[in-house]
């Protein structure tokens, strides 16, 4: 689902392969445009014009788009003029800093990523990455976890590998407090018997 504001015509013309009819809807309701699509409609492939930022939910099923319609608006929300256009995958857990609740937690895919790891070694890679972030170097990490600073560097290039992104760019930092907040605020994360993901 994609959300934009500031588009006057069609948004189906700002994204690439213009999806077909019978594969999407687009809806108009004020000065917001939202289309729905049954494929990733990806980022739009020119520049967008001036004054038109445009948010992209994470991919849902179709029963769960009326659910994810402010996840778009709040990458929406988060374009700027030098990146008008924000795929709520790229936020991750920072989604959850939506004014708005968001509906279904583990669709982030933050979330998902760690949840599909043994849960032993999930917990592993985010105490690491919560002992760099505290301390901030791999060895004040290495020191407050006992380990090595190459044995650190090596667990949050695993982490990294399996969320997507960099945990330890200065970029991506607060998208992985948010993950480690999530976490934590989450009693059952770890839990065989919690929602599947």
């Amino acid at each position: 689902m994609a959300s934009a504001t500031g588009v006057r015509t069609s948004l189906v013309e700002l994204l690439p392969g213009e999806p077909a009819a019978g594969r999407s809807t687009e809806v108009v309701c004020e000065d917001e445009r939202l289309l729905v699509c049954t494929q990733d409609a990806g980022v739009p492939p020119r520049p967008v014009q001036r004054g038109v930022r445009i948010g992209f939910s994470f991919a849902v099923a179709a029963r769960d788009v009326r659910n994810h319609v402010r996840t778009a608006r709040f990458a929406r929300d988060n374009a700027t003029v030098d990146e008008p256009a924000v795929i709520a995958d790229e936020l991750g857990a920072l989604v959850l800093m939506s004014p708005e609740p968001v509906a279904d937690v583990y669709a982030i895919p933050d979330l998902r990523a760690l949840r599909s790891m043994p849960p032993q070694q999930g917990r592993e890679l985010l105490r690491t990455l919560d002992a760099y972030l505290d301390g901030g170097s791999l060895r004040v990490a290495a020191a407050r976890l006992n380990l090595h600073h190459t044995s650190v560097s090596q667990r949050l290039a695993k982490l990294s590998e399996r969320l997507g992104f960099p945990v330890d760019a200065a970029r991506y930092r607060a998208r992985a407090a948010a993950l480690i907040i999530a976490v934590r605020t989450r009693p059952d994360f770890w839990r065989t018997g919690a929602p599947a993901v």
